[in-house]
């Protein structure tokens, strides 16, 4: 009997599709602005800038804000337009985009750490603002009222945060190399568990919940032998390989814009 020929399966490679070289210093975070050919930035030169593709393929700022201190990371929310920028003192300030992104407005601020902000999250289904510092310390605020809720100690700062709304579930990576995952309520939070399966720093954090299938994927780079990307990828099911698309990298002064495709 001949052998079953089993297809080859697929793999996802980035592609390069752009780049922006503007920058006079380290970019913290970029993402890409859903359903539009933009991309937001934040850097350590003290900037925000929108860029929006032009139709000569080159992409150009629409929104170009200097702030007072470095931006050491941010979230942004597609839904409300809602840009969260986490500073190098320790507070979040926080925007609106316009809806044709060429207007950012001003509409709060919290002082949230005692240092750096090392990452920020929004959780638009609970009206929280989540944050870490390098001040060991997990927050979360109300971003309605703007009254911290609850805060959590960890054992060393946090570098990767993910929160999972149906379970109120967050999982927490730190630079001991361990992820802790606490269970948030209104005013308060309990442990669920801890584990440590790295032995450096936890950079990035996903999850996916009704799953059984752990797959994890360090990439580290080096870059002009000062600079280190680190790219921990954490999919908890195989299938949202075919779904997931990724392009948020860290790089000095330059921001690259990739996509994952699939290749036989």
């Amino acid at each position: 009997m001949a052998a079953e020929i089993q297809p080859h399966p697929q793999a996802r490679t980035p592609c390069l599709l752009s780049k922006i070289e503007a920058f006079q210093d380290v970019v913290s975070t970029a993402v890409i602005i859903p359903k539009e050919d933009g991309v937001i930035s934040v850097s350590e030169d003290r900037t925000i800038r929108v860029w929006l593709k032009r139709d000569s393929g080159q992409y150009w700022p629409s929104v170009y804000h200097t702030l007072t201190t470095s931006c050491s990371c941010m979230s942004f929310n597609p839904e409300t337009r809602r840009l969260s920028v986490g500073m190098d003192t320790g507070s979040i300030c926080e925007f609106i985009l316009s809806e044709d992104y060429n207007k950012m407005t001003p509409a709060s601020t919290y002082q949230a750490h005692q240092g750096r902000v090392t990452v920020v999250l929004f959780v638009l289904e609970m009206e929280w603002l989540l944050s870490t510092g390098q001040d060991k310390s997990f927050n979360w605020h109300c971003s309605e009222s703007g009254q911290q809720l609850g805060t959590h100690r960890t054992a060393a700062w946090v570098s990767g945060l993910q929160f999972d709304v149906e379970t109120r579930h967050a999982f927490v990576g730190d630079q001991s190399g361990q992820v802790t995952i606490l269970k948030l309520e209104q005013d308060s939070c309990s442990l669920v568990t801890t584990f440590k399966g790295h032995t450096g720093t936890h950079t990035h954090t996903y999850t996916h919940t009704h799953t059984h299938i752990h797959t994890q994927i360090r990439t580290q780079l080096e870059c002009h032998s000062r600079l280190f990307l680190t790219t921990m990828i954490t999919l908890l099911e195989l299938m949202v390989l075919d779904t997931v698309a990724h392009g948020r990298f860290m790089l000095h002064a330059t921001c690259y814009v990739y996509y994952l495709q699939a290749t036989v």
